[in-house]
Parts: C-alpha cells; structure tokens; sequence
C-alpha cells in the first residue's frame, strides 16, 4: 500500500505530543481497522519513517476511552526489551 493507496481508505494524522510523535489512523467510513501489523508497519514507515520505533498503547479497562474506531501509536526512544 502506498501513501495514496492509505489515504483513501484511512484518514492519517501525524503531529507531536509532549516531544513525540502521534500517529493517529481511522478509516473515512467509520468502521474498525481491521488489518494486520505489516499494513500498520508500512503506513508508520511511509508516514513518519522506517528509522522511528511506535508503540500502541493498550490500558488499564478504567483509563480506557473509546469513543471512534481509530488506531494510535507514539513514538517512543526507551529501549523496549524484546
């Protein structure tokens, strides 16, 4: 998928947050972003480049807000132990 090829299905928004790097992605229909992490992966790559480590943020049930089907991700320089 290219960047174009993204951008019309998902709406892409990218801007900085407390030093780093949200990337915010919905699709323009509403419905949830059903694809897998290699599309995630590449729309990060095309959008805020290859070299940039993300993560997704999963938390506790009551600090949850999920008012859109939109995906987030955060730049992050901590070393995540993998």
């Amino acid at each position: 998928m290219t960047n174009n090829e993204a951008s019309k299905l998902y709406s892409i928004t990218v801007n900085e947050r407390s030093g780093r790097i949200h990337l915010a992605i919905e699709r323009y229909d509403g419905k949830p972003i059903r694809c897998g992490w290699d599309r995630l992966q590449q729309i990060k790559n095309e959008y805020v480049g290859e070299y940039v480590t993300m993560v997704e943020y999963f938390p506790p049930n009551d600090e949850l807000i999920n008012e859109v089907n939109r995906r987030h991700l955060w730049s992050t320089n901590d070393v995540i132990p993998m």
